[in-house]
């Protein structure tokens, strides 16, 4: 196939992007095309090849998997083998267990698989995958296991049937992306299926190419120059938020397939790209894709917080002398035949992959290696993993008909815990206190939902959560539940905001959104909208309010946020022999629950017994401080749900207020 070094200058326009975006870099908050754009090349010249072979009877399936193994594994096992030691030194279990399991999945094409099962490409930890951009090699070799043979198949049916062919098929793949990009959005941007049409669209370019010529006939500067301005508009006008790949990556993907198509030799575009610098880029930029995650990846591991920019601009930047290095000393060593030949080639790439596997399951095996940390360390590390064990069962959107067997505990008083996953970290320490004490415990939660008819969030389109709470409440009464006790996330959906605790500790996007209330008139508004947050208060004081009459309530106030994460910064710090204080400002806790707190004080009912959280964080170490760790031991689990410990401590102020509900606490508890 004839060197186009136009295609090496559009390798360019997708790894630079892709880094930039990784790297924070304001304005490519759609980078991540790049990788699209990658998939059309690839596609284009992979396809391009075959024909070629094929069309000579020079195809040898063994012939092509050399080529890839030649391509693809000396850099990668480079790169990964490198990614070893910082990851012993830096990582905590958690992060090593995750990291040695993506040693797996790389080493079987299958990270893509893995990627998918465990977070989000833009989820928040995700940023701390060294190896998750090999999810795009995964995709590329899962395709190039069929696509060969399928070719071979098909090649016998004539040109024009192969472009049919291949045209439906992408059509196919498209279409699965589309209906499915919002309900199976993880699912449609890492998996195969939906991501073969852009794979296939390089493959038709290839093959009209040769059937019309080396490209169409009068190719011009139009259909370049709007193929261009496609991919651009792409990189910088698309964010998180664009459902993707849907049919907005037509614009990444038919840009280069246009690109490709019309950008002759005389094009203005061809001769962007076949600048000097652009060709330069475009030959490294394999290594320089595989280079810049770990780099930046590895910051965010060893940073408390979020690194600093220089550093990460930084780090971007030192990808391209790093990708140089490897393009001169480990790629273009290797391709050539003459000094490696082809049983070195599969020799050694079984031998690497069997040693990559090897670590991953050695990783896998002692759950992350936590022997090669101290011992206070991996205890810290570890309290951030300890949850309630009954929230798989007691935890849940489904409205029950009766109460889930697990979640119910025989005793007197009876007393029923519900709310969202606050309540669910506070019965992990409650419901055993409870127990101890005789009561019986009926326990019924779910992530996301206030304890109140009437709520749902936003993305809670069939209003299960009010459904659900209407029927505990019922079940509570025919169950003779008469004391209820109500924990929440109160003020986050009331504000629709995020915690920033204004001290560097942030919490991630993506885990809370808007309260909105079932009022029935359409008129659910914006997170901030002013109007919607007295919607909520109104009702949420009206629900209280009916609920009184029936049944006695221990309401428990707002829990002061973390915005840390606080097993994991508090496990950093050690390993780097950082003091930190940890702790938030009590001030801002009341500033930010302010309207939650005063709607709560204004009801007076004889039924309502209060139990107020900070009385219990804030204040009790340092003045003016809400404390997230007690003698090195941490009260939360991540930034904002308690830890056991800190369950066990708001348990006790529970069963105070409980005492003073029935005298029959008192004699069972002895």
């Amino acid at each position: 196939m004839k060197y186009r070094s136009e295609v090496d200058g559009l390798r360019t326009i997708a790894v630079v992007p892709v880094i930039l975006f990784h790297a924070g870099v304001s304005g490519f908050s759609g980078g991540f095309v790049g990788v699209d754009v990658f998939f059309v090349i690839s596609g284009y010249l992979i396809t391009g090849i075959l024909a070629e072979e094929m069309a000579t009877g020079r195809f040898s399936l063994v012939n092509f998997y050399e080529r890839r193994a030649r391509r693809i594994l000396p850099a990668l096992f480079v790169v990964t083998a490198a990614c070893l030691p910082f990851a012993w030194a830096w990582m905590l279990p958690s992060e090593m267990l995750n990291f040695t399991r993506s040693l797996v999945a790389v080493s079987l094409f299958a990270s893509n698989i893995l990627f998918y099962l465990q977070a989000g490409y833009f989820g928040p930890n995700a940023e701390e995958l060294p190896l998750l951009h090999t999810w795009s090699l995964a995709v590329e070799e899962q395709f190039y296991i069929f696509f060969p043979l399928l070719l071979l198949l098909l090649w016998r049916l004539g040109r024009t049937r192969v472009q049919i062919i291949l045209g439906v098929l992408a059509l196919v793949s498209l279409g699965l992306a589309q209906a499915f990009v919002i309900s199976e959005p993880d699912a449609t941007f890492y998996l195969i299926h939906t991501r073969a049409w852009e794979l296939f669209a390089g493959a038709l370019v290839a093959l009209w190419q040769r059937r019309s010529g080396s490209r169409v006939q009068g190719a011009n500067e139009i259909g370049a120059g709007a193929g261009l301005l496609a991919v651009l508009g792409g990189i910088f006008l698309f964010d998180d938020a664009t459902p993707f790949p849907s049919l907005w990556a037509l614009f990444p993907v038919g840009g280069t397939a246009l690109i490709l198509l019309f950008a002759g030799p005389d094009t203005l575009v061809a001769r962007l790209l076949s600048l000097k610098s652009m060709v330069w880029i475009g030959l490294i930029s394999y290594s320089a894709y595989l280079i810049h995650q770990p780099l930046l990846a590895f910051a965010r591991v060893r940073s408390i917080g979020d690194p600093e920019h220089w550093l990460m601009y930084g780090l971007a930047a030192l990808t391209f002398p790093l990708a140089w290095l490897s393009w001169r000393f480990v790629e273009q060593p290797i391709r050539s035949k003459a000094r490696v030949g082809r049983g070195a080639i599969f020799a050694g790439s079984a031998l690497g992959l069997a040693a990559f596997i090897a670590v991953g399951m050695a990783g896998h095996a002692t759950r992350g290696m936590p022997g090669r940390l101290p011992e206070e360390v991996v205890r810290m590390a570890a309290s951030g993993q300890e949850k309630n064990p009954l929230s798989g069962a007691c935890m849940s959107w489904e409205t029950p008909e009766v109460p889930e067997p697990k979640c119910v505990f025989d005793g007197f008083p009876k007393v029923a815990i519900f709310g969202d996953s606050h309540a669910d970290a506070l019965a992990f320490g409650l419901r055993p206190a409870l127990r101890k004490a005789g009561y019986g415990v009926f326990e019924a939660t779910a992530q996301g939902c206030l304890p109140l008819p009437g709520f749902r969030r936003i993305a809670d389109t069939e209003a299960n959560c009010s459904r659900k709470n209407q029927r505990l409440w019922d079940l509570a009464d025919q169950n003779g539940y008469d004391v209820v006790v109500l924990g929440g996330r109160w003020s986050v959906n009331i504000l629709g905001t995020r915690f920033d605790n204004g001290e560097g500790g942030v919490e991630p996007p993506g885990q809370n959104g808007a309260l909105e209330t079932l009022d029935w008139s359409g008129a659910f508004g914006a997170a901030t909208d002013p109007a919607r947050r007295a919607r909520v208060l109104k009702l949420m004081e009206a629900e209280l309010r009916a609920r009184l009459e029936h049944h006695r309530i221990v309401l428990v106030y707002p829990v002061p946020e973390a915005g840390w994460d606080v097993p994991k910064v508090g496990a950093k710090a050690m390993m780097r022999g950082d003091k930190r204080d940890v702790s938030t400002s009590h001030d801002l806790y009341k500033t930010r629950n302010a309207e939650v707190i005063a709607l709560f004080d204004s009801i007076n009912h004889p039924n309502l017994y209060r139990v107020r959280p900070e009385q219990v964080f804030c204040d009790t170490v340092l003045p003016g401080r809400c404390a997230t760790t007690l003698d090195g031991q941490p009260l939360y689990r991540d930034d904002d749900h308690l830890a056991r410990l800190g369950s066990d401590l708001l348990s006790e102020k529970v069963l105070e207020v409980l005492a003073t509900i029935s005298p029959n606490v008192t004699q069972a508890s002895q």
